[in-house]
């Protein structure tokens, strides 16, 4: 009688090194490949066939970024936000006037009118702070500034790597912007917003829109999956935890900017021989479109 019962699928081979078991595949065509064979891409790995170069684009290795080259190496913007950020927490942590200083000229003060009516803060066109209070946080909190800047190491230095270092630095200042001025419109007369969270935001945006737009069925799930935690831990947790005084209209700025810059990126880059170029003028663009907005704004509301 024959054996009907299933069979165990045997583990796939390197395509190129068949004496090698994984269970890595081509994010393109999906050929198995090993650890050895893996090219880093924008989405998950490929195969070195599919990671040739075309035109100017650049073969990375995977071991670039992985392993011992990991972290914050080749990443110096990444280093810069997260060595003065800390040091400005530490700073106005241990110094009273200094942190006053700074949090009345750098926190994301949506403004009103003085006694004489001069308007001050952002509605007075201290447009500024739409991105400098990234550099500030919770100086009781160390929590704040804690999640922020794990989620900047985990995040940050890889995409880095992967779109450089002066596009990486405009999308930083550019996601911190946007979320500043949704909290500028969507909070009240008054409110102070702290925090890179909005940054944060926009590059765990920027890295769910590339999952999604590769095309491949594993990758867009996972991209439907990351957005509904962004939304839930962006947004709806602020609800949740009120007391805590989270800006969810911040971390919706930052999110918002990141998927319109990512898509910016996928509709241009693809056909251009300078991309770094070209993601630099997209992040500016969005970032001159922020300062605008609150420049042009009718403070009528205040």
């Amino acid at each position: 009688m024959d054996d009907l019962s299933p069979q165990p699928s045997p583990t796939p081979v390197c395509y190129r090194h068949p004496d090698r078991a994984t269970r890595l595949s081509c994010s393109e065509c999906e050929k198995p490949i090993c650890a050895d064979c893996s090219r880093d891409s924008a989405v998950g790995q490929r195969c070195p066939d599919c990671a040739k170069p075309k035109g100017r684009h650049k073969v990375v290795d995977a071991r670039r970024t992985t392993g011992a080259m990991a972290g914050l190496t080749n990443s110096p913007v990444s280093q810069a936000i997260l060595g003065v950020t800390v040091a400005v927490f530490v700073v106005g942590a241990l110094n009273l006037d200094a942190q006053e200083w700074l949090l009345r000229n750098l926190s994301s003060w949506n403004g009103g009118r003085t006694i004489q009516g001069t308007l001050v803060g952002i509605a007075g066109g201290e447009w500024w702070r739409l991105f400098t209070s990234a550099l500030l946080h919770d100086f009781s909190f160390i929590f704040h500034i804690g999640f922020n800047m794990y989620f900047l190491y985990m995040l940050g230095p890889a995409l880095e790597r992967q779109i450089g270092s002066v596009p990486f630095a405009a999308l930083y200042v550019a996601t911190a912007a946007t979320g500043g001025v949704a909290a500028y419109y969507l909070g009240d007369s008054g409110t102070v917003s702290i925090g890179a969270s909005g940054a944060i935001f926009g590059i765990v945006a920027v890295w769910v829109y590339a999952a999604y737009r590769s095309g491949r069925r594993g990758a867009r799930m996972m991209a439907n999956q990351q957005m509904l935690w962004l939304i839930g831990i962006g947004i709806v947790f602020p609800f949740l935890a009120s007391g805590l005084n989270i800006s969810w209209q911040g971390h919706l700025g930052g999110m918002i900017g990141g998927l319109v810059i990512g898509w910016g990126w996928g509709q241009t880059v693809p056909q251009s021989n300078n991309p770094k170029l070209i993601r630099t003028i997209i992040a500016v663009a969005v970032l001159a479109a922020s300062v605008a907005a609150v420049l042009v704004i009718d403070p009528s509301w205040l």
